[in-house]
């Protein structure tokens, strides 16, 4: 039979990996939203919205690994130089182009 401590252990560490990994979640969740809300603010969410055509579009789109950027775009959206390789693959979206 397993020893009280041990199975309570046990349980307490698994509580806290599970309780770590949703805090985890909530702030990257947070995160995202703070930067779709300044995103929606600049030109380069007007291509997009241009380039898909409804909002949740784009926000589905910002939302998916880019093989091009290494990352989602919302993830890349927070620098510059992210923000003008978005634009770039935007314009290759609409118009063909390579990246």
């Amino acid at each position: 039979m397993i020893n009280v401590a041990i199975f309570l252990s046990i349980i307490g560490t698994l509580a806290a990996v599970l309780l770590s990994f949703f805090a985890y979640k909530f702030h990257k969740f947070a995160k995202s939203e703070k930067l779709l809300k300044q995103f929606k603010k600049t030109r380069t969410y007007t291509i997009a919205l241009q380039t898909f055509g409804s909002e949740e579009k784009v926000e589905s789109w910002l939302r998916t690994n880019n093989l091009a950027l290494g990352q989602t775009p919302l993830e890349a959206v927070e620098t510059p130089s992210g923000q003008r390789e978005i634009e770039k693959i935007l314009i290759a979206i609409n118009f063909g182009g390579a990246v």
